[in-house]
């Protein structure tokens, strides 16, 4: 018996020792934080990530991610859960405020331009394709 578990346990530990430092590898590698408050709901687009915290949209410069800097924000009149940024505009699902669109092209400045109430709570955003139908067609 004891013949049988000796080669699987060398194949076992030769197979470990090979293939474990190749999957590390490809492991993510911690480079920098941002420690100012709680985030609740982060994107990133270009060299910018949009951080949810409370009912701020914080629009912080990424570009060195070792040294992540706040430079603009806005306050929503809700809690913050989820963030999309699909060109100059970020959507953000704001709980019992809805639908809430945020203006960052200029990043030091993002300012709400739109808004959509819904009848209960937004937990989450996706943006595919935006369509309005006014009427006039």
């Amino acid at each position: 018996m004891v013949s049988r578990i000796v080669p699987w346990l060398l194949v076992s530990v030769a197979f470990c020792s090979f293939t474990l430092p190749a999957l590390a590898e490809d492991c993510p590698e911690f480079v920098g934080q941002w420690s100012s408050d709680h985030a609740y709901a982060v994107a990133s687009s270009g060299g910018f990530a949009f951080i949810g915290s409370g009912t701020s949209l914080l629009v912080a410069d990424v570009s060195d991610p070792t040294a992540p800097l706040v430079v603009g924000g806005v306050v929503l009149p809700g809690e913050i859960n989820d963030i999309e940024v699909v060109g100059e505009y970020a959507y953000v699902a704001a709980d019992s405020s809805g639908l809430r669109i945020v203006d960052v092209s200029t990043p030091g400045s993002p300012i709400e331009v739109g808004f959509e109430d819904s009848p209960d709570f937004a937990f989450g955003v996706a943006v595919q394709q935006l369509f309005l139908d006014d009427g006039a067609h």
